[in-house]
C-alpha cells in the first residue's frame, strides 16, 4: 500500500498566470494589451476557441488578471449562461449580471435601471422566432397583441447606446460555457450579442467549442452555413493556444511523480517508454485529459499501492477514461482476455476487433487503444499497427510483476481491493496460538521468513504487516515482546528497509513493540525490555530500540515528549544502554558480531555507551589483516536511492570516513590503503578505496561526505 495518500486535483481552471504551466501566460497578455488598447469604441466580439478541457476558463482569468493590472482597467463582468441553462428568462439573467458588473452612482444607475427595463420587456418578446431585436414592423405586430405597457424596446436601447457612449469607459463582458447549452439556447445566446447587446464601449469575449456551436448554428432557420454566421458574428477569433512543447507531457509525469513519490513501485522503464510514448500520451490533447487520468491513477495506486503494477494501473485507466467501451468488454469477461497460464495452447486464430469496433476508420486513436491492448494483455491480438512492440510475454513473471493480464491478480484492478495476504486466515490464527510462548512464537516468525512468496517480501513480512489487527487475540503481549528479542535481527535482515515510507520489518517491529508497551507502567516496562535484551540474541533490534526510546528524551536530533509519555525514564534507558552493551560484547565474543545487520549502528552506540575501550580493541584485532581492514569500512558504506520520475530508482552508495574514526584514526586507515598493491585488489576491494578516498576529498574541500546530495551534485558545505 502507499506510504501516504496524495490529494486529488479538481477540474477548476487556473486563475493567476502565476500558476501557468502550459505556456498560456504570454497569449493571455497578448490578448489583454489588445483588448485595453486596440479596441474600437463600438461593440467588439471576440471568441476563444477551444474543446472541452483545453483551458479555455483559465485563459478567461489570465486575461481578466491582466486587464485589472492595466492603468485605468476596463469594468469587467462575467456571465456563464450555463448556470441559468434550462431556465425561461436567460435574456433576463444575462441584462441582471451586465448591470450587477457596473459601478454604482449616477449614470450607472440610470444605466442599470434601463438594462432592467429592457431585460422585462424582451422577457415579453419570442426572440426564439427572430435573428435579434425585434423590427418597428414586427414590434407594430405584436402591439395588437400583447399588453399597451410593453415599453418602446428599440428607445431603450438607445439610451442605453447613448448613455455606455458618453460614459466613455470601457467595459469587457466575459462569456464562458456557451458550447454547454442546448443547441436552441446556443442560438439564444449569439442572436444576444448580435443584435441585442451590441451596445458601444463593450467587448464581448466568447469562450467555446468552435465546432459544437457551428453545429447548433447550422440549425437555425434562416442562417443556412453556421460557420459564416459565426464568421460574422466574430469579429476576432483566437484559438487556445497549442500548450507549450512538452508541457503536457511534464505537467502528467510531475503529477505521477507526486502521486508516488519514493515508494519503490513495480515499474521497468523500457515498458514505460513505448507504452507511455505510443499508448498513453497520444491520447492526452488537454489539460484536462490530464487531471481526469491522474486522478484516476490516484485513487487506483491508494487502493493498491505496490500490490499492483504501476504501469498496468496508468494503462488501465487510460483505457477506462478514453476506450471505456474496451475497458467495459474486458472487465466483463475476464477469461477470454487474461493469460491463458494453465493451457498450452494458443489461441492465434482468435479474433479480438470487437474491442476496437467503437471506433471509425480513421480514428486517430487507432494505434494508442491497440499499444495499450498489447501491452495490457498480451494474450488479444492487435494486427499491424504494434507490430514490432516486443513486452515481456512470460506467463510466470505475470504473477511477480502483479500483471492485470495474470487471471489471479485481475480481479485485484478492477476490484480496486487486495486480499488481507497471502497467509490463509488459519494460518494466520494458528499462528497467534503460539503468542503465550517467546521461543515457539519465535520459531513460526524464522519459519515465515524462509518461505516463498510471489513478491520479494516475505510471509514474515506479511504477518507482522497484519499484526495490529489481531493485537486482541494475543494470548500474552510480554512473550511477544521476548520473541521480537530473540528473532528481530534475522527479520530485519530477511526484510530490510526500503526508503524512508517503507521500513521493512525494522519497521513492523518498532511499530509493534510500541502498542505492546502502552497502558503499562515504566516499570513493568524497564523489567520487560531488560529480560528481553539480556535474553535476546538481536543486538541491532536492541540498540535501535533503546536509541528511538532516547527520542522521546530528546536525544539523537529529536524534541523532547512529555514525561508521562515517555516509555521509560532517564534512569531506566541508562541501564538498559549496559544491557545492549552487554549483548554486543557478548557476541564479539562468540566471533558472531559481524553477522549483525546495520552493524555501522550498533558499533557507533557500542563506542557511544560503552565508556571503554573494548570496541576500539575489538577494531584493531579486526583490521591487522587487509580483509579485516576492508570489512571495517565495508560496514560503514551507505546506500541511498536516486531517480527521476519515469525511470527506476538507483541505488547510490557513498562512505563518510569520518564514520571509522571512533575506532581507528582516518590517517592510519589512509596510509594502510595507499600501502595496498592495487593490482592485486578484486573489484568490491577497488570500490571500498575509491569510496574512502572520495569521501576524503570531499573533507578537504570542506563539504559533508555524509550528505547524499554532496554525492550526487557535489552541493551542501
Amino acid at each position: 500500500m502507499p506510504s501516504r495518500e496524495s490529494e486529488l486535483r479538481a477540474d477548476s481552471a487556473l486563475e493567476s498566470p502565476n500558476h501557468d504551466q502550459l505556456g498560456y501566460g504570454d497569449f493571455a497578455e497578448n490578448l489583454a494589451n489588445t483588448i485595453h488598447s486596440r479596441i474600437p469604441s463600438n461593440e467588439f466580439i471576440i471568441g476563444i476557441y477551444g474543446q472541452w478541457g483545453s483551458g479555455k476558463s483559465t485563459i478567461l482569468n489570465f486575461v481578466e488578471h491582466e486587464l485589472n493590472q492595466k492603468e485605468n482597467p476596463p469594468l469587467v463582468t462575467r456571465f456563464n449562461p450555463w448556470w441559468f441553462s434550462g431556465q425561461s428568462d436567460l435574456i433576463e439573467k444575462f441584462f441582471s449580471q451586465l448591470g450587477a458588473g457596473l459601478d454604482t452612482g449616477g449614470e450607472y444607475d440610470e444605466i442599470r435601471d434601463n438594462l432592467s427595463k429592457l431585460a422585462d420587456g424582451l422577457s415579453r418578446v419570442p426572440l426564439s422566432t427572430i435573428t435579434g431585436i425585434p423590427s418597428g414592423k414586427f414590434l407594430a405586430w405584436f402591439s395588437d397583441t400583447i399588453q399597451s405597457e410593453t415599453p418602446d424596446l428599440e428607445g431603450l436601447k438607445d439610451e442605453i447606446s447613448d448613455a455606455l457612449r458618453d460614459l466613455d469607459q470601457q467595459i469587457v463582458v466575459f462569456i464562458d460555457d456557451i458550447d454547454r447549452l442546448t443547441e436552441s439556447e446556443i442560438r439564444q445566446m449569439f442572436r444576444l450579442v448580435k443584435a441585442v447587446a451590441d451596445f458601444p464601449n463593450i467587448t464581448y469575449i466568447l469562450a467555446f467549442d468552435q465546432e459544437v456551436v457551428i453545429e447548433a448554428l447550422d440549425r437555425e432557420q434562416g442562417v443556412g452555413n453556421g460557420r459564416e454566421y459565426l464568421n460574422k458574428i466574430i469579429q476576432l477569433p483566437q484559438r487556445v493556444p497549442i500548450p507549450a512543447e512538452d508541457s503536457l507531457n511534464h505537467f502528467f509525469t510531475e503529477r505521477l511523480e507526486s502521486i508516488v513519490q519514493d515508494d519503490d513501485v513495480i515499474f521497468d522503464e523500457s515498458t514505460w517508454q513505448t507504452v507511455y510514448t505510443r499508448g498513453i500520451q497520444p491520447l492526452i490533447q488537454t489539460p484536462r485529459d490530464v487531471i481526469r487520468l491522474a486522478n484516476a491513477v490516484d485513487t487506483s495506486y491508494q487502493a493498491l499501492g505496490r500490490d499492483a503494477n504501476f504501469i498496468d494501473i496508468v494503462g488501465l485507466e487510460a483505457l477506462q477514461i478514453f476506450h471505456t467501451p474496451a475497458f467495459e468488454k474486458i472487465r466483463s469477461d475476464p477469461v477470454r482476455y487474461t493469460a491463458d497460464i494453465y493451457s498450452s495452447g494458443n489461441a492465434e486464430d482468435e479474433d479480438y476487433s470487437e474491442l476496437w469496433e467503437h471506433l471509425n476508420e480513421d480514428d486517430h486513436n487507432s494505434e494508442p487503444l491497440q499499444v495499450l491492448l498489447r501491452y495490457l494483455f498480451p494474450k488479444v491480438k492487435t494486427g499491424s499497427l504494434t507490430l514490432g512492440l516486443a513486452f515481456s510475454r512470460t506467463n510466470a513473471t505475470y504473477r511477480k510483476r502483479r500483471r492485470v493480464c495474470h487471471p489471479d491478480v485481475f480481479p485485484y484492478y478492477f476490484r480496486q481491493t487486495i486480499p488481507k495476504g497471502e497467509l490463509p486466515i488459519g494460518e494466520i490464527e494458528a499462528t497467534l496460538e503460539l503468542t503465550d510462548d517467546a521461543d515457539e512464537f519465535g520459531d513460526r516468525l524464522h519459519e515465515l521468513t524462509t518461505r516463498e512468496t510471489d513478491s520479494d517480501r516475505s510471509l514474515a513480512h506479511t504477518f507482522l504487516s497484519q499484526f495490529s489487527n489481531y493485537m486482541d487475540t494475543v494470548r500474552n503481549e510480554e512473550e511477544v515482546v521476548k520473541s521480537f528479542h530473540l528473532v528481530g535481527d534475522e527479520l530485519i535482515d530477511t526484510d530490510p528497509a526500503r526508503n524512508t515510507f517503507d521500513d521493512g520489518n525494522r519497521g513492523h517491529l518498532l511499530r509493534l513493540t510500541f502498542e505492546l508497551l502502552d497502558d503499562r507502567s515504566k516499570e513493568r516496562n524497564f523489567e520487560l525490555l531488560r529480560h528481553s535484551i539480556q535474553q535476546g540474541d538481536s543486538p541491532y533490534f536492541a540498540t535501535y530500540l533503546l536509541g528511538i526510546l532516547l527520542q522521546e528524551h530528546g536525544e539523537y536530533g529529536s524534541d523532547a515528549i512529555k514525561t508521562e509519555s515517555r516509555k521509560l525514564d532517564r534512569d531506566q534507558l541508562e541501564v538498559l544502554k549496559q544491557d545492549v552493551v552487554s549483548l554486543i560484547e557478548e557476541r564479539t565474543s562468540e566471533n558472531t558480531l559481524l553477522e549483525t545487520p546495520n552493524l555501522s549502528l550498533v558499533l557507533t552506540r557500542w563506542v557511544e555507551w560503552a565508556g571503554s575501550e573494548t570496541p576500539t580493541q575489538w577494531a584493531e584485532e579486526l583490521i591487522e589483516d587487509k580483509k579485516g581492514l576492508f570489512t571495517l569500512i565495508r560496514i560503514f558504506v551507505k546506500e541511498g536511492r536516486h531517480g527521476t520520475v519515469g525511470a527506476p530508482k538507483q541505488t547510490v552508495k557513498y562512505l563518510d570516513p569520518t564514520d571509522i574514526d571512533p575506532f581507528i584514526d582516518i590517517a592510519e586507515v589512509e596510509h594502510r590503503l595507499e600501502s595496498l598493491d592495487r593490482q592485486e585488489l578484486d573489484e568490491d576491494e577497488h570500490a571500498l578505496v575509491t569510496l574512502f578516498e572520495k569521501g576524503q576529498e570531499l573533507i578537504e574541500e570542506g563539504k559533508d561526505p555524509g550528505s547524499l546530495e554532496v554525492w550526487l551534485f557535489g552541493e551542501r558545505s
